[in-house]
């Protein structure tokens, strides 16, 4: 097709970002199901697990968990009782080594064929970014796209990508093919709208059927300036959490709250960071990008429809 695709899990800045102060969007409502499932929601969360590549604790630059363990943490949050399955081993997409490795088309086909077999899923996160630039995207494809015409030639270009024989792009299509076999059995499947900026799209979007979420800023009233901004982009969620030191009643540190919870997602004695006491005066990072606000929303959704399920 003339461009080429990037694959990699996004990567997410301990640094915050700033709001533009943009209009803030109406989020997306949620429909309630009059009754509440009796089983736990299982989701598939297909992401890194791989390696550590996120920093936790304010002492020193060393990352304390996988980005996939950090995604899990914001469904958890929303919803407890969800039976989460770990799909993905692979680094990202930047390291050109290895690079079936780097690739989550093996995990998306695994959960594709455990559906076709009569495996049940609830949800699908995939926190992973293929991004374009929307220029580089209209002079591939010949059409006149802009951010804000985007879904109106979503068909065709999602046509144009299940027609694309070309070698360089044959990963990409298989993944392509697995999300749709996903959502064609109705799946609820939730992507991550891309930590790309306004000038690019995260291509997995023209998927038929995803969910597509994008990043309010930390106050939830504005669109997170890293955050893709498209009409392509179905749902909006908080995106920018603090992560606050939990300390027990004798005011020692227990652990680190990252999705808001004002629980210990990740306990001290499991951070690289030595200073653990109440005397530490190391300032707590931030996580921002798409990758949490995807959970929040799918989390968001399954409590909504699973009820004490979730353990709310």
């Amino acid at each position: 097709m003339g461009f080429e695709i990037f694959q990699n899990s996004n990567n997410i800045k301990n640094n915050p970002m700033n709001n533009q102060g943009k209009t803030t969007p109406v989020a997306q409502n949620i429909q309630q199901n009059s009754v509440f499932e009796k089983k736990p929601p299982k989701i598939a969360v297909i992401d890194n697990y791989g390696d550590k590549s996120l920093n936790i604790d304010p002492y020193d630059d060393i990352p304390d968990i996988s980005h996939g363990e950090a995604v899990e943490s914001y469904i958890k949050a929303q919803c407890s009782g969800a039976i989460i399955e770990k799909k993905g081993n692979f680094t990202p997409a930047t390291e050109k080594e290895n690079r079936r490795g780097a690739s989550p088309t093996i995990a998306l086909k695994e959960v594709s064929d455990s559906i076709n077999k009569g495996e049940r899923y609830d949800a699908v996160n995939f926190s992973v970014e293929a991004p374009a630039k929307i220029e580089d995207l209209a002079k591939a494809t010949g059409f006149p796209l802009t951010r804000e015409n985007l879904a109106q030639y979503a068909d065709k270009i999602r046509n144009l990508f299940k027609s694309d024989n070309s070698q360089e792009n044959k990963e990409f299509k298989e993944q392509f093919e697995s999300i749709e076999k996903i959502t064609e059995k109705g799946v609820p499947f939730y992507v991550a709208a891309g930590n790309s900026g306004n000038n690019q799209v995260n291509l997995y979007s023209f998927a038929k059927g995803v969910k597509i979420v994008g990043a309010l800023d930390k106050n939830e009233k504005n669109k997170a300036e890293y955050s893709a901004d498209n009409s392509m982009v179905n749902r909006w969620e908080k995106g920018d959490y603090p992560i606050n030191k939990v300390k027990d009643i004798n005011g020692n540190l227990t652990g680190y709250d990252i999705n808001g919870d004002n629980k210990s997602d990740v306990l001290a004695k499991n951070t690289s960071g030595k200073q653990k006491s109440i005397f530490d005066s190391g300032s707590p990072n931030s996580m921002n990008g798409t990758s949490f606000s995807t959970p929040a929303a799918l989390g968001k959704d399954l409590r909504a429809k699973f009820g004490n399920v979730c353990g709310q």
